[in-house]
């Protein structure tokens, strides 16, 4: 099993047997793709062409862009050069992954290989070979999908280039239809925007690229869900629809990243009914002790990944987050307040509750209570009227189906105020 998993996980070595793109015969022998920024490789010369890119007016730009598509049994490989007569006013700042790339020299690369064409990548590769990735639906990027993608780009005397492997599996490429593709160049020096075909990210112009691939990517992811909203601690469901063109069995399997290390949550094997849709759910669920860090859908055909997608958690370490919304109260005050914020499923807040304990400044219970139904932001109410002066604690408890999931404990301070007994004393005294 362990051999399995990490099978379907690796990221193969860059040593090909050359698959071609449309338009171009398949290569008679094994070549390298060396993905370092120079396009010198033999390989390049048997791939398809990406032509001249244009400005949005359909024009020659001031400077060239040109690339190559080339894809064998695991990755789509691309190359681009980038004409550039101001090599010493490139715009290269550093950024971190998913940074704003676009503020820098760039190639930006759209890639829709579903069903619904308005769901598709964009991928940012800048002059300094630093990567953005980003899933786009309903308009929207969305950063926190990663694909493992390796860049590389070099400086010329007056181009720069660029070179890049995406996964196949990462991109849900497959034999059920020809993706759409764009790609296309900020050119900051000059202010310049050009595009290979259509406009940036606008799905409706741009190009469906036919590429030949091995024969076992014949199962279609057509939508995908990681749960009923983003990945949150406690019980998630994943749910996909996929057809599958042969009658042979599907592999489902859901991965979270814990501690740094990918743990099989569930897996399901599903028995194809050829060209037929096929739905499929995967219960799991998220604990704060285990660090989530990612989550990972993934389809195996013949256990060799097929379809892979990766999404970035960005989750507190605790799955409940608890303030007072006052600094101290007065002694005589008899109730506080405090602001609850929790970050649990929709399946889990439906049946989760917290359970709220008040104890005075000697140590001394004196409230329990059960607050239900909850909502992921909250205020509740307590007493502490109890006493009039010094710290008293409450604790809060986040439990899940019985299970304790968080705790949060807060200090509730209490001072004589102006309306105390001892203060109305020292005014009288005055």
């Amino acid at each position: 099993m362990k051999h399995k998993i990490l099978k379907s996980f690796s990221i193969c070595l860059f040593i090909l047997v050359t698959i071609l793109t449309v338009k171009i015969a398949n290569a008679a022998a094994p070549m390298t793709v060396k993905i370092d920024g120079n396009l010198s490789d033999a390989a390049w010369e048997k791939g398809r062409a990406i032509s001249a890119f244009l400005t949005q007016k359909g024009q020659a730009p001031k400077a060239q862009t040109t690339g190559t598509i080339l894809t064998d049994n695991n990755y789509l490989y691309l190359a681009f050069r980038c004409e550039e007569p101001q090599m010493d006013t490139l715009q290269k700042s550093a950024k971190p992954r998913d940074g704003a790339l676009w503020n820098n020299d760039c190639v930006e690369i759209f890639i829709a290989p579903f069903k619904d064409a308005q769901v598709f990548y964009h991928l940012i590769v800048d002059v300094n070979g630093q990567i953005y990735d980003a899933l786009n639906r309903n308009g929207k990027d969305d950063n926190r999908y990663d694909l493992s993608i390796t860049a590389a780009t070099q400086k010329q005397a007056r181009s720069w280039t660029v070179e890049m492997a995406i996964p196949l599996c990462d991109l849900g490429i497959n034999n059920a239809r020809e993706p759409l593709m764009n790609f296309c160049r900020e050119r900051k020096p000059v202010g310049e925007l050009t595009s290979w075909h259509g406009w940036f990210a606008n799905p409706g112009t741009w190009q469906q690229v036919k590429l030949t691939l091995d024969s076992q990517r014949t199962v279609d992811v057509q939508e995908w869900e990681l749960s009923e909203d983003s990945p949150l601690y406690g019980d998630n469901t994943a749910k996909s629809t996929f057809a599958a063109k042969n009658a042979s069995s599907t592999k489902v399997l859901l991965y979270a990243q814990q501690h740094g290390k990918w743990i099989l949550k569930n897996t399901k094997k599903i028995q194809n009914d050829k060209g037929k849709k096929r739905n499929v759910s995967l219960d799991y669920s998220l604990l704060p002790h285990d660090r989530p860090g990612n989550v990972r859908l993934v389809f195996e055909n013949n256990n060799e990944a097929i379809f892979r997608v990766t999404y970035q958690l960005d989750l507190p370490e605790n799955a409940l987050v608890a303030r007072l919304q006052a600094p101290y109260y007065y002694s005589t005050e008899k109730y506080g307040f405090a602001k609850l914020e929790n970050v649990i499923s929709a399946a889990s807040i439906k049946h989760a509750s917290i359970r709220l304990l008040v104890k005075n400044p000697d140590g001394k219970l004196e409230q329990i209570k059960k607050i239900y139904p909850l909502r992921h932001s909250m205020s509740v109410g307590f007493n502490i009227s109890s006493w009039q002066k010094g710290d008293g604690t409450i604790f809060l408890e986040l439990f899940d189906n019985g299970k304790l999931l968080a705790h949060q404990r807060l200090i509730v301070q209490k001072r004589s105020g102006p309306f105390s007994k001892s203060s109305l004393e020292r005014q009288t005294a005055e």
